[in-house]
C-alpha cells in the first residue's frame, strides 16, 4: 500500500484544471507519448550472445516481457484516458455537497435498472492471446492507483482518491462474489478493513449500496472487470442483473465501468443487448489476431531485438511469413514460438533461427492449438464456429459472404489477412509498408447474411463470432 501524494497540472481544458480530481492525474498523452509509455523494454546486453548455452536459455526468458505497442494499444490508452476524465468531471471533492449526494446515490443503486444510459461505459472483447489483460495492466501503470490530497489551490482538504481498481469475474458469475472481491481489492490499495467490517452474512441488498458508497467515499476513477465471459455460468437471469449492476454504478455514481473478456461474451451481451449497450455508452474495441501488414512487422522488429543465439539472424520476409502462417497473427503464439525457437536453436547447437526450425518447433508446441489454427489457415469455418473464444476477422467474413450459396466466389486477391504460406509459396503482405498507424480504431462490426442459414457463414453469424453487414458491401 502506498499513496502517490497529489501534484496539481493544468493541461488547458478549463473543466479539466479546475477539479482536482482531473489536475491530479498524469498528463494526457500524445499518439508518440502514449507509444513510448506503454512500451516495455527487458533488459538486454548483445553480450550475453557469447555466455554459455545453458546461460542464454535462462535469459531468453526476458522476451516474455517485451510489450511493443501496436495501433489498437495506443487506441485502447486514449479511452481509457478520456474515460477517466469524463467519469471525474461531475466529482470533486472540495464541494462538500459531492459526498452528501454520492451517499443519497449509492443508496438508490438497484440490480434491477430503470437507467436508459450509460454514457461512460466501454467494453473490450477479443480473441484469446491478443493481449488484451497484459495491455489493461500496462495502461493502468500509467497511473497511480491511490492519489493523496490535502489542499488544493487555497483551500485545505483531505481526500485519498481511488483511481482505479481491477477485479475479476467470478467463475460463477456471483454478485456477492464479486461485491466481497470489490471490498477486498479497495483494502489492498488503501489499507481498509471493508472486508472485515461487512461480514459473509450480509445480504446482497446490504452489500450492492456499500459497494456504491465505497467507490463514492473514495471517488473511484475506473472500475475494471476482466474474463466478463465468465457471466455465461451465472445463473438464470444473473448475467443481466450483473449487468445491470454495473450500469446503475456508473449512473448513479458517475463511475465508469470497463468490462473486458474473450469473444464468448459476446453472445451472452447479444443475449442480454439492452444490458450491454447500456453498458457501453463509451463504445466497445473488438480485437482479433494482428493482420500482416505494418503492424505485424512493427511486432518483428520489437521481438528481433531480442536474439540469444550466436548467431545473428536477419529478419527476412521467408521467416516473417513462416511465423505468421503458424501463429496466425495471434501475439502469445507469435511470442512464444520465436522465444522457443531460440531455446531450440541453443540447445541442439544449430545457433541460428531458420523457418525450418520455427514449423519445427510450432509442431511440437503448439499441440494443443494445431485443430484451433489449422481452422484459422483453412478458413474452415463450420470449425471456427465451435471456438468460443476467437472472433473470425473480417476478412475472412467477406470471403464467407463471396461463398455464400448462389454468389459465385470472388476473383478478388485475397486481402492481408489471408494465410501468408499457401502451397510452400510465401505471399508478401497486401499492405503498404509504412504506413503511418491511425490511433482511431476501425473496430469490428456484426456481419449480417441474408444467405441459407444452414450455412458455415451462418453459423458464424449466430453465435456472435463474425462481425456488420455494412463491413462486407
Amino acid at each position: 500500500m502506498s499513496y502517490t501524494s497529489a501534484d496539481y497540472k493544468k493541461c488547458g481544458l478549463p473543466e479539466f484544471d479546475c477539479n482536482p480530481l482531473i489536475s491530479a492525474l498524469p498528463p494526457i498523452l500524445t499518439y508518440e507519448d502514449a507509444a513510448l509509455a506503454l512500451s516495455r523494454r527487458p533488459m538486454y546486453d548483445p553480450g550475453v550472445r557469447s555466455l554459455p548455452a545453458h546461460l542464454r536459455q535462462h535469459a531468453i526468458n526476458a522476451i516474455l516481457h517485451l510489450f511493443q505497442p501496436l495501433s489498437q494499444h495506443l487506441d485502447l490508452e486514449d479511452k481509457f484516458s478520456r474515460m477517466i476524465r469524463a467519469g471525474y468531471e461531475r466529482r470533486t471533492p472540495t464541494d462538500l455537497r459531492y459526498f452528501a449526494t454520492a451517499s443519497q446515490n449509492a443508496r438508490k443503486v438497484s440490480l434491477e435498472s430503470k437507467s436508459t444510459s450509460a454514457a461512460l461505459g466501454f467494453n473490450l472483447v477479443g480473441t484469446s492471446g491478443t493481449g488484451k489483460t497484459t495491455t489493461i495492466n500496462r495502461i493502468l501503470d500509467l497511473y497511480p492507483q491511490v492519489i493523496e490530497h490535502t489542499r488544493y489551490e487555497d483551500q485545505d482538504i483531505y481526500h485519498v482518491q481511488l483511481v482505479w481498481l481491477k477485479l475479476e469475474c467470478p467463475h460463477d458469475g456471483s454478485i456477492k462474489a464479486i461485491c466481497y472481491h470489490f471490498l477486498e481489492k479497495v483494502d489492498e490499495a488503501l489499507g481498509t478493513s471493508y472486508r472485515k467490517l461487512y461480514k459473509s452474512r450480509s445480504t446482497l441488498d446490504e452489500l450492492i449500496p456499500i459497494v456504491a458508497q465505497t467507490a463514492g467515499n473514495h471517488t473511484l476513477g475506473v472500475l475494471v472487470i476482466d474474463e466478463i465471459q465468465h457471466l455465461s455460468t451465472a445463473k438464470s437471469g444473473g448475467s443481466s442483473r450483473m449487468l445491470n449492476f454495473f450500469v446503475e454504478l456508473t449512473n448513479r455514481m458517475s463511475m465508469p465501468v470497463m468490462l473486458v473478456g474473450t469473444p464468448k461474451a459476446i453472445s451472452l451481451m447479444s443475449r442480454e443487448l439492452r444490458s450491454a449497450r447500456r453498458a457501453c455508452g463509451q463504445g466497445e474495441a473488438i480485437w482479433y489476431n494482428v493482420p500482416q501488414n505494418e503492424e505485424w512487422e512493427i511486432l518483428l522488429n520489437g521481438l528481433w531485438e531480442y536474439q540469444y543465439t550466436k548467431d545473428i539472424t536477419p529478419l527476412t520476409a521467408e521467416i516473417s511469413d513462416v511465423l505468421y502462417d503458424e501463429s496466425q497473427g495471434i501475439t502469445d503464439f507469435a511470442v512464444k514460438l520465436y522465444m522457443l525457437s531460440q531455446v531450440r536453436a541453443i540447445s541442439h547447437g544449430i545457433e541460428i533461427i531458420t523457418p525450418a526450425l520455427i514449423r519445427s518447433v510450432a509442431k511440437d508446441s503448439l499441440e494443443s492449438a494445431k485443430p484451433f489454427l489449422y481452422s484459422l489457415r483453412t478458413r474452415d469455418f463450420s470449425s471456427l464456429a465451435n471456438y468460443e473464444d476467437v472472433i473470425v476477422p473480417i476478412d475472412f467474413a467477406r470471403e464467407a459472404k463471396r461463398r455464400t450459396p448462389g454468389k459465385p466466389k470472388s476473383k478478388k486477391p485475397a486481402s492481408n489477412q489471408a494465410s501468408p504460406v499457401q502451397n510452400g509459396k510465401s505471399k508478401k503482405s497486401a499492405s503498404p509498408r509504412g504506413e503511418q498507424s491511425s490511433r482511431e480504431s476501425t473496430g469490428i462490426a456484426s456481419v449480417h447474411t441474408e444467405s441459407d442459414k444452414d450455412s458455415n457463414y451462418s453459423k458464424l453469424e449466430e453465435k456472435g463470432l463474425i462481425a456488420d453487414k455494412d463491413e462486407l458491401d
